[in-house]
């Protein structure tokens, strides 16, 4: 996964997390168990630190750390 996150927001509304997520130029919003770059990639869990995102093609997990800045 080429992902990169950079950071992360909570909604005052309903208190829903969503991730900022980096890809090459592209930039996602995604909220956990939202569907990334077409069906491939799944947000499974948005952590202060890191976020565990799923290959639902490979069926294979990975969690990538926050970025630096």
């Amino acid at each position: 996964m080429t992902f990169k996150y950079y950071g992360y927001k909570v909604s005052k509304i309903n208190g829903r997390k969503e991730a900022f997520l980096l890809d090459g130029d592209d930039i996602f919003i995604a909220g956990e168990n939202d569907q990334v770059k077409s069906p491939r990639y799944k947000v499974v869990k948005i952590g202060v630190n890191s976020i565990t995102i799923e290959d639902t093609q490979f069926k294979d997990s990975q969690t990538i750390q926050l970025a630096p800045e």
